[in-house]
């Protein structure tokens, strides 16, 4: 819920939001390794001024919102 109120903010506010989910069966070290090269190739991938990023763990994996100005 954090994340939908976030992306309406910061959308409206007129920052791009991108999210980057990485489904695994355990969330452990290697989950957490995928993720983080998930993540980095985004943003290495945005065509936009990256700001901050947020990553939240849940049950079925990782998910991180990206922010970019």
């Amino acid at each position: 819920m954090k994340f939908i109120l976030f992306t309406l903010f910061a959308c409206a506010v007129g920052y791009k939001v991108e999210t980057v989910s990485t489904v695994c069966f355990f969330v452990n070290s290697e989950c957490h390794k995928s993720h983080a090269k998930e993540v980095q190739i985004a943003i290495n991938n945005g065509n936009q001024r990256y700001l901050s990023h947020s990553t939240t763990t849940t049950k079925s994996g990782m998910h991180t919102m990206i922010v970019y100005n």
